[in-house]
């Protein structure tokens, strides 16, 4: 099979998507589709990196202005 993960990293966590069949660019939204979950539809990430010999993308959203916690 094709498929790859998507790791999707925030500035607090990270969250793997398994079994990932496409992405789509919805204007400012990436929507990504799976084998066996409905789409989900995601705002205000950006693609950090594309590893086709791992199968694994990553997706970061980038932490606010404004929210910074140090």
């Amino acid at each position: 099979m094709c498929n790859v993960s998507v790791m999707l990293v925030t500035p607090t966590s990270a969250e793997t998507i398994e079994e990932v069949t496409g992405i789509e660019v919805h204007g400012e939204a990436l929507v990504i589709t799976t084998f066996f979950d409905p789409p989900r539809q995601l705002s205000g990430y950006r693609l950090v990196s594309a590893d086709f010999l791992k199968r694994q993308i990553v997706l970061e959203q980038p932490q606010k202005s404004g929210d910074n916690h140090e």
